[in-house]
């Protein structure tokens, strides 16, 4: 299985730092705000349901999935 490339010491979750880098590449695609410091931090909490420090794959698609549904891009 092919490893996504924002996780970059291959270990299978994303640590803050490359939860940033990957939120840092996508955000001007996904809003017109400029970057929030403090934003990111409360989603990465939000997001790491278990409070292990990482965001494990299923965790990132809840959030997403969440979001999405907030936004109203699925219903």
């Amino acid at each position: 299985m092919r490893r996504p490339l924002c996780d970059i010491n291959a270990d299978g979750k994303l640590d803050k730092m490359e939860g940033e880098n990957l939120m840092r590449e996508v955000h001007s695609k996904f809003s017109d705000k400029e970057w929030n410091q403090d934003a990111f931090e409360a989603a990465f909490k939000q997001a790491d349901t278990d409070n292990d420090g990482h965001i494990q794959k299923d965790e990132l698609h809840a959030f997403l999935m969440v979001r999405a549904q907030e936004k109203g891009l699925i219903a």
